[in-house]
């Protein structure tokens, strides 16, 4: 590349846009929030800060620890891999904290400080892993992984012992249990037996069983309690027991103690399984308690309406105390304990608790209980419920703490304006309707501006006297937060942030701070499975532009038990289920297949939503006949199928009073083992400020802009075994292709945005090792086909496709492009990377026009000349130093600005910033100097008032000679 070339590259960055923050900036206009996610395990510390901190595991792979003051994260370990390979095991003794991740590391955290004192690899062959600590010693950890056993050093992590184990490859060994000197190790062979292999320290078999048992699968339910090894048969719903040196299984029907089982489910009441007893989850409603003697399973304790339950040492007698929770009424649960040698209830501890209903059934409790002065027996209770949430409670019944884990799950977001004031509100009845005299008018303006005029005054007061208001947040809040009211401000920046979580859960977020105004549980809601992804919808129906009318918002999901369709319709501003709907969301009597937010309004200003259902009928809601015949014959749908990779569109057509989709066209994308990963379309409302680009000779180069394309994804291996990737540019209407193109040897994810005439998509080039972004651009030409409406059935020649391909230094995990409200600022391309960072990139800096040798031309017109590279600088990290993770998504939208857009970045954590990608060219700087340009008005105002009185003097005085 010429020296010119460079020069113009350099002088390009150093006069770009500078995204850089002052100190005093940060966390001015930006906010995050960190999780943990599901808790699957979870401890009180017994190390040098006992009982200060709790201890947990999560689904998404994270170990951390939770200050039990308040809830806040002390410190947090991600850990590689998805949910399939999340943590296993997780072991505390003194001060160390030994996780198993899948089948992959056994790590040995620091309790205090989270550093990583060891690491060893026990990678194996299966899909089950546990460890265990070796008993009568806190020294030695057992593992089993895949078909070895392994036997590590608790202090130094060094390898004592590694034994493959026997007929491994019909057996998969997932069970570990110690006893004495002996490790016991349990494999199921699916419809056929169980093994059970006993080691001693030196790798020796010291003992090994088959034991038949035809009815065992490989998602069968098996733990070992004590010496016994129980199974649980969800088919037959079947208790099968032995012990571990047993020759058979015993088996007795869960009906024979007169429970009525459906999916019914093994709980631990240990963590470490030491005794024989286990609980069982019946129904979802009720629970039981039951014990292994020499004759086999008979029940201990009768647990009606628990769900959760734990056995807990007592403080003085070390008698085993069994602590029960389960939901007594929508908003309370109840908690009990029983002496589990008797069975007898310690009246004096038994709670009714206030748990709100959105939080939904207790799922797991962990328990410390401790004795205080006063002789009486004190606890505290680690709660997780059906909403992934926890809750720290005390012996007094109050809740510490709560923490919203539901929030690590985020789906969708939507961001939805806040309503006007009610003087605002009563600025569009100002003026009266056209029957008012001008009396009346009068009378209505002066009662509209004294009531501003009186607000004025009363925040004016309330200013100056500096009032605190306790918090609007019922949990979870903290203290000192003020009371304010949900109004849209001068700028529309704040907004409502609405998140649909992988549970159910739906939250209401204030964007400003991002405290929970409100939440709402949809418990028989669960998302759908796209391109092997969860997605649950939300589309905004109605937004708050059209007063007296409330927002509205929709939740589209599936019935976890049926699999039809729900829709849970809300005011997205309190959270509330729109007048004559459930609570729980509008149940359809037909599963969904394609769903679509149509572009016009019905008569209460709502854009109904379009469903396509299995059957190939399409229903509207809400109804809306006049609708219905505007959409025949000119409405057009599609699928795309991740089980036949194959794409469908089809034209509603109106029949005897009911919407049908007829297929017009069919697209078969699964050649060569290809396989649909992706299907994106442009963001819905998106502004497009200019149709095309004003070249160097003054001529324009028009945009191919159709509103009805969508790029698809799909990935494959090739003859060679070797990865594929291709990207297609369909037209949803008439099905054509308007562009393809292939990559050899890349993988994906492949990441993509989608808006106005461009591409840009992301993916690992495997020859060259690296993270490559690719770029495609589509221009009509000169001349525009259609300068008002854009036709697919009577579309424009072929586009004119350039394209460009950049390398990327980091590993990526999704990216966005902003929006603004009109268009007119430059885009900017918003990536989240894998190290925890969010980089904004400047659109032109992904331009496919970048000229390898530049002329005149590209000059004037500013393009800058290519390199392969993109450059970063650290000003680019809009997150500065506030790391997020596991980033699955970045929602951005327009605010009341043009020049400024939001963004949410929502995974693990989530993270909030305002991005100004042309600088704030409508709105004064902060620094702006109001009291110089004060004076000198105030100066340039006296000066003509003393001119002026001059001026007619000497007039005065002329007139006089």
């Amino acid at each position: 590349m010429s020296i010119v070339a460079l020069l113009m590259l350099a002088l390009t960055c150093l006069t770009g846009s500078n995204h850089a923050l002052f100190q005093d900036q940060a966390g001015t206009y930006d906010w995050r929030q960190q999780y943990v996610g599901k808790v699957i395990h979870a401890m009180f510390d017994q190390s040098t800060v006992s009982g200060k901190r709790i201890l947990v595991a999560t689904q998404q792979n994270v170990v951390a620890s939770l200050f039990s003051k308040n809830g806040k994260i002390a410190w947090r370990q991600i850990q590689e891999g998805n949910v399939q390979d999340s943590i296993s095991s997780l072991l505390h003794s003194d001060n160390s904290l030994v996780s198993l991740s899948g089948h992959a590391f056994l790590r040995n955290w620091s309790p205090t400080s989270g550093y990583l004192q060891w690491e060893v690899p026990v990678n194996g062959s299966g899909k089950s892993s546990q460890a265990i600590f070796i008993e009568d010693t806190d020294e030695q950890i057992a593992v089993t992984s895949g078909n070895t056993l392994y036997v590590i050093s608790a202090k130094t992590g060094s390898e004592k012992l590694k034994q493959s184990l026997p007929n491994s490859e019909s057996t998969e060994y997932g069970l570990i249990y110690s006893k004495s000197d002996k490790i016991y190790l349990v494999g199921i062979a699916e419809d056929q037996h169980v093994s059970v292999v006993a080691y001693d320290s030196l790798g020796t078999i010291q003992y090994q069983n088959t034991l038949p048992a035809i009815w065992v699968k490989m998602n069968s339910q098996c733990e070992i309690f004590g010496d016994n090894l129980v199974c649980l048969d969800t088919i037959s719903n079947t208790v099968y027991s032995t012990p571990l040196d047993g020759k058979a299984f015993k088996s007795v029907a869960l009906s024979d103690f007169g429970f009525e089982p459906n999916q019914p489910k093994l709980v631990a009441l240990t963590e470490d399984n030491s005794i024989n007893s286990f609980g069982i989850i019946i129904d979802g409603e009720n629970a039981a308690v039951l014990g292994i003697d020499a004759a086999g399973v008979k029940v201990v304790k009768d647990l009606p309406q628990a769900t959760a339950m734990q056995v807990s040492k007592h403080p003085e007698t070390q008698a085993n105390v069994l602590v029960t929770v389960g939901r007594r009424s929508s908003d309370d649960i109840f908690l009990k304990l029983y002496d589990l040698a008797t069975g007898s209830e310690i009246i004096d501890m038994s709670k009714t608790i206030h748990v709100a209903s959105h939080h939904g059934k207790p799922q797991k409790i962990v328990v410390q209980l401790v004795k205080r002065k006063e002789s009486l027996l004190n606890f505290r209770l680690l709660l997780v419920s059906d909403d992934h949430s926890m809750i720290l409670l005390q012996t007094s019944g109050r809740s510490v703490w709560v923490r919203e884990e539901a929030l690590a799950s985020v789906l969708s977001v939507e961001m939805v304006d806040l309503p006007v004031s009610e003087v605002q509100a009563k600025f569009d009845d100002e003026f009266g309707s056209s029957r008012d005299d001008i009396v009346a008018m009068f009378i209505k303006r002066f009662k509209t501006q004294f009531l501003q005029l009186q607000t004025f005054i009363l925040q004016l007061i309330d200013n100056i006297q500096g009032h605190k208001h306790k918090a609007i947040f019922t949990e979870g809040h903290e203290e000192g937060d003020d009371e304010f009211e949900l109004t849209r401000d001068n700028f529309n920046l704040n907004k409502i942030i609405v998140a649909a979580t992988s549970v159910g859960k739906v939250f209401g977020l204030y964007s400003s701070t991002g405290k929970i105004v409100w939440r709402h549980m949809l418990h028989d809601v669960t998302p759908f499975s796209r391109y092997g992804s969860p997605m649950l919808a939300l589309l905004v129906q109605r937004t708050t532009a059209h007063f007296p009318h409330q927002p509205q918002c929709v939740v589209i999901g599936k019935h976890k038990v049926t699999g039809n369709g729900v829709l849970s319709v809300f005011n997205p501003i309190t959270g509330v289920p729109v007048k004559n709907t459930p609570s729980e969301g509008i149940s359809l009597h037909f599963q969904i297949k394609q769903f679509t937010l149509l572009p016009m309004n019905d008569d209460h200003f709502i854009k109904p939503i379009a469903i396509l259902d299995t059957n190939n009928r399409v229903y509207l809601y809400p109804e809306n006949k006049k609708i219905m015949k505007e959409i025949d014959n000119t409405m057009y749908m599609f699928t795309a199928s991740e089980d036949t990779n194959t794409m469908i569109g089809y034209q509603i057509k109106q029949m005897d009073d009911e919407l049908k989709a007829q297929e017009v066209w069919a697209a078969n994308l699964g050649q060569d083992n290809q396989v649909i990963t992706s299907v994106t379309a442009k963001k819905v409302g998106e502004h497009v400020h200019s149709q095309g680009l004003i070249l160097a000779d003054r001529s324009v180069l028009y945009k191919y802009l159709n509103p009805n394309l969508v790029a698809v994804t799909t990935e494959g291996i090739d003859g060679q075994a070797k990865p594929f990737i291709n990207m297609y540019l369909i037209d949803t209407v008439s099905g054509h292709i308007v562009f393809s193109c292939y990559h050899r040897r890349v993988h994906g994810p492949v990441k993509l945005v989608h808006s106005e005439n461009w591409v840009i998509y992301s993916f690992y080039n495997e020859k060259n090792r690296r993270n490559e972004i690719s770029v495609v651009e589509m221009f009509e030409g000169s001349k525009q086909s259609n300068s008002t409406d854009f036709s697919s059935l009577h579309p424009p020649s072929p586009p004119i496709v350039m394209r460009q391909a950049f390398i990327f230094p980091f590993p990526l995990s999704t990216m966005a492009a902003t929006v603004t409200e009109k268009g007119i600022t430059d885009k900017h391309i918003m990536i989240a990377l894998k190290a925890g960072g969010i980089v904004e990139v400047q659109r032109q800096f992904l331009d496919a026009r970048r000229p390898v040798i530049p002329k005149p031309e590209h000059r004037e017109e500013g393009i800058i000349p290519y390199i392969p590279e993109i450059p970063l600088s650290f000003e680019q990290f809009i997150n500065y130093n506030q790391s997020v993770f596991n980033i699955r998504g970045i929602h951005t939208s327009p605010s009341g600005l043009e020049s400024t857009s939001l963004m949410i970045a929502y995974g693990l954590d989530i993270f909030f910033t305002r991005a100004m990608p042309s600088k704030m060219f409508d709105v004064l700087k902060e620094d702006f100097d109001y009291f110089f340009i004060g004076a000198v008005l105030s100066a340039m105002i006296l000066a003509s008032v003393i001119t002026k009185k001059l001026a007619e003097r000497k007039a005065l005085y002329r007139g006089w000679k």
